[in-house]
């Protein structure tokens, strides 16, 4: 067996005629293989910057597990290649482009994660460096294995805006084809971040250089409701639907939208599309439940909503919705079983646990009124609405103190939610 030392924290070893990395004595990886070809016989030489692009450019055919067949090497010959590789490597101060990012990076933070400092300060600077170089599989590469992660929050907010300032130059050497793969790769990076509105404004890049396909359309008219553009939603859901085959989500979105808006009649009419594809789809019924609930149709949402049940027993938003129209309706205990019914399913529906405070304080329960507020609060402490409620029933029994604090808390929330404002005030200028 032949075996080579690094560095102290790098040994490589030919095992079976095959070259493996150790770091600190234990198996990192194989080695996969080595390009052999000449540069200086391509004239798309001057376009490489790394080995990834090497590989791209020079032998775009080569398979990642292939060793080259050009030459023939001995894997003698081939480990020692792969310990001078590794050495110009570290004597380059850890220089990600002389490596294949899908070692480079794994490498070095294992190198990270082991106590080597010359790596530690190096990581995030080649982390920004080489995403920086725009070149797709390698910012692919780094978003899909969650590598800007590792960066903090003011750090990836500096590096993606000056990504796309990148991407906006006109003189930028990315070839349009590739800002198109490269700006749908990062739209996924931010919509898994919850970074609704960059998610968006590389979506409008991408859509200027290539056509958007069905499931990003439907990504990006989810993201539009969750930024409330209800109109620019109900637009890019529109194209969505042109799209075959069928797909319901985008209709059950766009029945959202128009439930939002109070256009109840498109909404139904989104649902009722669905149902003439699936009749006895759960999600469309328990949606058309709610949506006859805003309308105050009490009688269509309760049939709407055993359709759902008669389907899905342990979906907790038709009991919910079932509990709210019987609470309409004036028929209280009904509704406190049945909106109890959802949370015996999910314990943590926020839903439930407001609806069931709202019973309460309608029949003047205020204690049982409270707690329900307050388990709200405990699995949603962003929740005004909640806090607001709790104002107000800590006022009407002149719990005056608690009161003023769930007030604070609202503003806190809000500063400009009105109710809570005119309501401190009054708790503030009285002498309770």
């Amino acid at each position: 067996m032949l075996e080579f030392k690094i560095n102290k924290y790098i040994t490589l070893r030919l095992e079976q005629d095959h070259t493996t990395i150790y770091v600190n004595n234990e198996r990192f990886d194989q080695c996969k293989r080595i390009l052999f070809t000449n540069p200086q016989n391509n004239v798309k030489q001057k376009e490489i910057d790394s080995i990834d692009e090497a590989i791209e450019v020079l032998r775009p055919d080569l398979p990642i597990e292939h060793r080259s067949n050009d030459i023939f090497i001995t894997p003698e010959m081939e480990f020692w290649a792969h310990c001078s590789n590794l050495q110009a490597w570290i004597e380059n101060d850890y220089d990600t482009r002389l490596l294949h990012s899908n070692l480079a990076f794994p490498l070095l933070k294992r190198l990270v994660k082991v106590g080597d400092m010359k790596a530690f300060s190096v990581f995030k600077e080649e982390i920004a460096r080489r995403f920086l170089s725009g070149f797709p599989p390698v910012v692919q590469f780094l978003l899909n294995q969650g590598y800007l992660d590792y960066l903090n929050e003011e750090e990836i907010e500096l590096l993606l805006d000056e990504f796309e300032k990148i991407l906006d130059n006109p003189n930028s050497s990315i070839h349009e084809v590739k800002k198109s793969t490269i700006l749908t790769n990062l739209a996924d990076y931010y919509l898994k971040r919850g970074m609704y509105y960059n998610f968006v404004r590389s979506l409008k890049h991408a859509s200027k250089v290539s056509t958007l396909s069905k499931r990003t359309l439907n990504q990006l008219g989810e993201a539009y409701i969750v930024l409330e553009k209800y109109n620019k939603a109900i637009a890019t859901l529109k194209k969505c639907i042109e799209f075959p085959p069928y797909d319901p989500k985008p209709y059950l979105e766009l029945a959202y939208v128009y439930d939002e808006l109070g256009d109840y009649k498109n909404a139904i009419k989104m649902c009722e599309t669905v149902l003439n594809y699936s009749f006895k789809d759960k999600y469309v019924w328990s949606k058309l439940g709610e949506i006859y609930l805003h309308n105050n149709d009490y009688d269509k949402a309760i049939e709407a909503c055993n359709v759902a049940l008669s389907v899905d027993d342990q979906n907790p938003i038709p009991w919910c919705t079932l509990g709210s129209a019987y609470f309409y309706k004036g028929k209280y205990e009904r509704a406190i079983d049945l909106i109890q019914n959802s949370m015996e399913i999910d314990p943590k529906y926020v839903d439930g646990w407001k609806n069931l405070g709202d019973v309460y304080c309608a029949i003047n329960d205020f204690d049982k009124a409270i707690d329900a507020y307050r388990t709200l609060t405990i699995f949603r402490p962003t929740h005004i609405v909640a806090w607001y409620s709790l104002a107000e029933i800590y006022f009407k029994i002149e719990l005056f103190n608690e009161s003023m604090k769930a007030c604070k808390k609202c503003l806190e929330l809000d500063s400009k939610f009105e109710k809570a404002s005119i309501l401190l005030q009054k708790l503030e200028s009285s002498n309770f």
